[in-house]
């Protein structure tokens, strides 16, 4: 039965910032990597969902949010930190969003992909 962590990206991981968009504002919370390696050895899935309405709103580009996302997991990467995978929700909050959250679809998509199991997977979020 495979099973995952859903984790929220900022405010979670990382320290909250408007729109954040630049690797080098990245700041992850201390512990992050210590308690993700420890879900991990505990079998489950890494995944991250995450709305970036800034993208939306043409504050910044789909390639920057996947610059810090990259950064972000090869930051914790160092700590033995793997993500299974990254879904990003790129719309402004009105307008219309295939998983923009509270949306449950990017969970509906992962337990197919991956096989999941929602019973015993857990949400994460700020």
């Amino acid at each position: 039965m495979n099973r995952a962590v859903f984790l929220d990206r900022d405010g979670t991981l990382i320290v909250e910032k408007n729109y954040l968009h630049k690797v080098a504002e990245v700041e992850i919370f201390p512990g992050t990597g210590a308690a993700l390696k420890k879900l991990q050895a505990a079998s489950f899935k890494l995944i991250i969902v995450t709305n970036q309405a800034g993208i939306g709103r043409g504050y910044y580009t789909l390639a920057d949010a996947e610059n810090v996302n990259r950064h972000l997991a090869a930051e914790l990467a160092r700590a033995g930190v793997h993500f299974t995978k990254t879904y990003i929700a790129p719309e402004a909050p009105d307008a219309p969003s295939y998983g923009r959250k509270p949306k449950p679809q990017f969970l509906f998509d992962a337990r197919d992909e991956f096989g999941l199991s929602r019973r015993v997977s857990w949400w994460a979020t700020s």
